[in-house]
């Protein structure tokens, strides 16, 4: 058998093992083949981690200093994007230069990796694949994100155009992608591409019988199986395929379609699902926050049954959003609670039983008001004078805001 020397770039490979996904589980399955596997992935710098090279699982990880990838603002994304060429080919110079490489895989997001690609290629002469994930700068256009032909579609277009051609291979997810990428990139041999699907190793399904109200709140049978679509609804996607998914299944009771999403071919989606005139198919372009509460109970109660399960980047493990590096941080001296949800009376009065366990003693009064959602902010005066405007973040730490703060004319920068 031949041995192979395989690197892998991406910006989503989990840092614990236990966290896997579709790029763990493929490097996992070159490493049980008997090669050399090295991966070298983003670290934002949200996380205060410096760049380092270890062993993970038998696999060597290089986790490298970047900026904000992931649920930031598109134009810090967009920054941190545009910088993470240099950023790698640097660390991959200083930590694993001293390795020929046979075979170099890579992943969208980002489309910016082609430079590092071309450095590798030249260095090994090594072969690439592309994992094509994200058809960008599309996606962004179908979104609503960027301007098709402004500024910046255009030097994403050609980062995208550079990345196809240094690639030998590319693998599409599917056919309706192999079939876009070739239509819209006529300088593309046929040849190098291929569809290559998503897989990751099977795990054993637990049956939900927990919450039956949830089911019936989607229409969804309590013996169905449930297959969930969430995530942009473009050209790229290949909508005519999963019409046809829908279509040869509409008569099928014991499966159910929840496809959640919006963009370009959204309209289009939505009149065949209407043509079809099936009761086990359901197309929402966003979930309203009363269902995506019960959504959160649900996982919830699945994460106390099976804390094993429970991800670092789970919904439930965070109160607010995480503190945005461009502002200065703030320790709020009592930290920042967020309210709970009710939204039937057998929840409310559960609460009032968990309440009064606690506090067995009390005597219990009830004021009820109204709860309008928007920005807390916690203001420290001193001697009469606003000295520091601080969001929630996430309930201990928060964002100075104090400038933002002295901009709302309704707010006394002077309490009377």
């Amino acid at each position: 058998m031949i041995v192979l020397n395989i690197l892998f770039l991406t910006i989503a490979f989990p840092e614990r093992i236990e966290d896997r996904n579709l790029y763990t589980d493929l490097m996992q399955q070159f490493k049980e083949k008997g090669h050399n596997v090295y991966v070298a992935t983003s670290r934002e710098r949200k996380y205060g981690k410096d760049t380092v090279l270890s062993v993970e699982s038998g696999i060597n990880v290089l986790r490298i200093k970047t900026g904000n990838l992931q649920k930031v603002n598109f134009v810090e994304k967009g920054i941190s994007t545009l910088l993470i060429e240099n950023q790698f080919t640097r660390a991959i110079k200083k930590y694993i230069a001293g390795i020929k490489l046979d075979l170099i895989i890579y992943s969208t997001p980002p489309i910016t990796f082609e430079r590092v690609i071309k450095y590798l290629k030249n260095k090994d002469n090594a072969r690439t694949y592309l994992l094509l994930k994200d058809i960008f700068p599309q996606n962004a256009v179908d979104l609503c994100i960027i301007r098709e032909n402004s500024l910046m579609h255009k030097y994403f277009r050609y980062k995208e155009k550079c990345l196809y051609n240094i690639s030998d291979f590319i693998g599409c997810m599917s056919e309706a992608n192999v079939k876009y990428i070739l239509e819209n990139n006529n300088f593309i041999n046929s040849n190098k591409v291929e569809v290559c699907p998503n897989s990751i190793k099977q795990i054993n399904i637990l049956k939900n019988n927990s919450n039956v109200n949830i089911r019936e709140e989607y229409g969804i049978s309590a013996d169905a199986t449930v297959f969930i679509y969430g995530g942009n609804l473009g050209k790229p996607q290949g909508i005519d395929f999963l019409i046809k998914v829908l279509e040869s299944n509409k008569k099928k009771k014991d499966i159910f379609f929840l496809i959640i999403g919006n963009g370009t071919e959204y309209d289009r989606l939505k009149d065949s699902i209407t043509n079809l005139n099936s009761t086990n198919i359901k197309l929402y372009s966003a979930i309203p926050k009363a269902k995506f509460d019960n959504l959160m109970k649900e996982l919830q109660m699945w994460e106390r049954k099976y804390p094993e399960l429970v991800t670092p980047d789970s919904p439930t493990q965070r109160i607010g959003g995480a503190p945005l590096e461009y502002f200065e941080k703030v320790i709020h001296k009592i930290p920042m609670l967020s309210l709970e949800n009710a939204y039937s009376f057998e929840e409310l009065a559960e609460w009032e039983e968990r309440a009064k366990r606690i506090l067995p003693d009390e005597n219990w009064t009830y004021v009820a008001e109204l709860k309008i959602d928007g920005l807390s902010i916690s203001l420290t005066y001193e001697k009469s004078i606003l000295v520091k405007g601080a969001t929630r973040g996430d309930g201990t730490t928060g964002e100075d805001v104090t400038q933002n703060i002295k901009t709302i004319k309704v707010k006394e920068l002077q309490p009377n």
